[in-house]
């Protein structure tokens, strides 16, 4: 039986009671022109256009903070009404955070679309960009300076990609919005598909095998020495892919072991073309196995190249016009 003093369910919107959220204005005034070359709009100045004042100062949206709910029913003298109303809020905040979070990716994928067509910060709805968080809104302006065509950060697409074979739940609860300018279109749109794959309750079929890929090569990888790992669940779930110290883009070999298991993918998939079939696990293994030792060796030579170049810097010696 729920205590009377437990919290009735609240409306899902992100700004709930509680939560400041910004005072949207009906004015926004017309959007700067755009200019048009041939039939693809080109933006006026190279520059991106800044945030505008109103919406750079204006106090951007935000989750409903559980831990601050929480503090408050600790004060709850009654063991068994704290305990009710403790399980009430978290439910009803789960809720809050997922519509929250789905909110925020539909309102940062229609500014990435204006964007994608054109546009800059400048072009975009106040009143969209005013229901945007602030990691939005710092990523729409580092997309709009990649002119809307950003090279992919292997670091961050395999962290992102591991904790979906580690564990969706957590993948899911991640906003790739967040990310758009970290990862190019081809990356971004593998994301986002397995995100809403995983969303709709229709896992991809290959998922097991990938997972098999996975735990594969992190174990070859934990062998080397290397760093293996993904975000962990609980960060993952607030936004934060960037925890775990397996994870961290600091780590002193993150470049080399994304840029390995990039080739891995390449490899899997060039099998995959000729042979018709996704590899099995044997042949995974194996195509890990050869692509391992060429990484090493292409590595291997490069570094002996260096230490030639550099033995023939010191000893005066010019190399061949």
């Amino acid at each position: 039986m729920t205590d009377s003093s437990a919290p009735q369910a609240q409306d899902t919107s992100p700004t709930t009671a509680g939560d400041s959220g910004p005072q949207i204005p009906d004015d926004t005034g017309p959007a700067p022109s755009v200019t048009q070359s041939g039939t693809h709009p080109t933006v006026p100045s190279t520059t991106p256009s800044p945030i505008s004042p109103f919406a750079a100062t204006a106090e951007a949206p935000q989750p409903p903070d559980l831990a601050a709910r929480l503090a408050a029913v600790n004060e709850i003298a009654d063991a068994d009404t704290r305990e009710t109303t403790e399980a009430n809020i978290r439910l009803v905040t789960q809720r809050e955070i997922a519509a929250f979070i789905e909110q925020q990716r539909n309102a940062k994928a229609q500014a990435k679309a204006i964007i994608d067509q054109g546009g800059n910060i400048g072009t975009l709805p106040a009143k969209l960009l005013l229901a945007i968080d602030r990691p939005g809104r710092q990523a729409l302006q580092n997309y709009v300076r990649a002119h809307g065509n950003p090279r992919s950060d292997a670091i961050t697409y395999y962290r992102l990609k591991n904790l979906a074979l580690d564990d969706p739940a957590s993948f899911q609860a991640v906003d790739l919005g967040n990310h758009m300018a970290e990862l190019d279109a081809r990356d971004y749109s593998d994301l986002t598909k397995l995100q809403s794959e995983m969303g709709s309750g229709q896992m991809p079929a290959d998922f097991p095998l990938q997972q098999i890929y996975k735990t594969q090569t992190d174990r070859l990888l934990q062998q080397l020495g290397l760093p293996a790992g993904s975000a962990t669940a609980g960060n993952a779930a607030a936004g934060d892919t960037a925890s775990g110290e397996t994870a961290k883009a600091g780590h002193p070999d993150a470049q080399m072991v994304a840029q390995l298991r990039r080739d891995i993918d390449l490899a899997l998939a060039a099998h995959k073309a000729v042979q018709g079939r996704p590899a099995s696990a044997a042949e995974q293994q194996q195509i890990l196995d050869q692509t391992v030792i060429n990484h090493y060796l292409t590595r291997r030579q490069r570094m002996s190249a260096k230490a030639s170049a550099m033995a023939n810097t010191s000893a005066g010696v010019k190399g061949p016009r």
